[in-house]
């Protein structure tokens, strides 16, 4: 107060000079920890990104067979990154016509636990049929407890089967107007092999 007499601070400097000790010091605060756990999720931050780096270039173009099964190791080794990744459908959909092979571990580990699980199945239902989807298909329903729901597997039979039927003139299959009588995945594969890998599909439904 201005009236009063002078505020005394304590002094700094103990007897001797010394650093006199505050009576009621404060605790350090846990930066460190903080720190720490700053560091670990950046950490995994990194690694789900570059793991989601890896699953797009498996989408864009298919990988040498050594990449491939670098990519297949490095799935295997953490499920859980894997899905953390967060694969959406059109990413799953060009892994499985680029490195189908990889395709198979992916969706292998993602279904089960993946609470979008429904809508990568119909992505990949709703996507062009082709060989390397089928393949994919035909492996994960033959593994024992198949991620694939029974109801998707009977209805991407059925869809094979229409393919495998001739095409009539004037139907318009695959996005496509078919001009005359002739395979049903004209310029992917020949029809044939279509029939052969729908029957292998087939044979391990009964």
């Amino acid at each position: 107060r201005a009236d009063g007499p002078p505020l005394l601070l304590p002094s700094l400097l103990g007897a001797g000079g010394a650093e006199a000790a505050w009576p009621h010091a404060c605790p350090p605060l846990p930066f460190a920890w903080s720190g720490e756990g700053s560091a670990r999720r950046l950490e995994a931050d990194g690694r789900e990104e570059a793991m989601r780096a890896a699953l797009l270039s498996a989408a864009r173009s298919p990988l040498s067979p050594p990449a491939e099964r670098a990519l297949i190791a490095r799935m295997r080794s953490d499920p859980a990154l894997t899905r953390g990744a967060a694969p959406e459908p059109a990413l799953v959909v060009g892994v499985v016509e680029a490195n189908p092979m990889a395709a198979v571990e992916l969706l292998d580990l993602v279904l089960p636990d993946a609470p979008d699980a429904r809508r990568l199945l119909d992505g990949l239902a709703s996507a062009p049929l082709s060989l390397h989807a089928l393949e994919v298909v035909n492996r994960l329903a033959a593994r024992e407890g198949s991620p694939l729901a029974d109801a998707f597997v009977r209805a991407f039979a059925s869809r094979c089967m229409r393919e495998c039927e001739p095409p009539r003139q004037g139907e318009a299959r695959g996005g496509q107007l078919v001009p005359d009588s002739g395979p049903a995945m004209a310029g992917s594969a020949p029809q044939p092999r279509l029939v052969r890998m729908v029957c292998v599909l087939l044979q391990g439904l009964v």
